[in-house]
């Protein structure tokens, strides 16, 4: 089985396109929103299903990401980050019963610790993206045994390792999902719980999962 692994190169668009997002340059603010729009629209759509308020906080979202200036020149995954901030307005928006309001410092947090995160689905779609940032064996390994519910022994026999070297790429996989998580709780705030990631994943991806 061959599996589709993404080369990176629209996460390196993106990449490439902050510097010029940080000096305030528009044909970089609408490269990268050209770039980035479908996805975190139809991403956004899922969850609210109202046309003028998901336009609303599409329209927060790029501009909050816009305003993060110098912070952004450390941000390896612009994808992962602009998930969060959607996934935060919706939040919001969530917990106003329907009526959205922009909050008064766009700059706050809008998610303070684990008491106030996201439900799993919405978690799931920060997760989702942050999985998909993973490459090589790591990747292969993370999709077959939590997208395609194959056990580890399962994933052994189908790329040709031990169940310890599989064990191992599941692992770096593990901390390779913590960095990114980590830089998306850095610049926009909050966070879900990665002390136990392993219990965090298997959570958004249990059903139908084998042992």
């Amino acid at each position: 089985m061959n599996l589709p692994i993404e080369d990176g190169s629209e996460e390196e668009k993106l990449r490439e396109l902050i510097p010029g997002i940080v000096r305030g340059n528009k044909r970089a603010m609408d490269q990268f929103y050209d770039l980035s729009f479908d996805k975190l629209c139809r991403l956004t759509q899922r969850f609210i299903k109202d046309d003028d308020t998901a336009c609303q906080v599409m329209g927060q979202t790029y501009s909050d990401f816009y305003r993060k200036g110098q912070q952004l020149l450390s941000v390896r995954y612009p994808s992962v980050v602009l998930v969060k901030m959607v996934m935060s307005l919706i939040q919001k928006f969530n917990a106003a019963n329907g009526k959205f309001s922009l909050p008064g410092d766009s700059s706050a947090p809008l998610m303070q610790g684990q008491e106030n995160a996201v439900s799993l689905l919405q978690a799931g779609a920060i997760i989702e993206e942050a999985t998909n940032q993973l490459t090589g064996t790591e990747r292969r390994v993370f999709d077959l045994h939590y997208r395609k519910k194959m056990s580890l022994a399962e994933v052994a026999l189908e790329l040709g390792y031990t169940e310890g070297e599989t064990e191992y790429y599941l692992q770096l996989a593990m901390t390779t999902l913590r960095k990114i998580m980590a830089e998306s709780d850095l610049i926009v705030g909050g966070s879900l719980s990665w002390r136990k990631p392993k219990y965090l994943i298997t959570g958004i991806f249990r059903r139908g999962r084998k042992g």
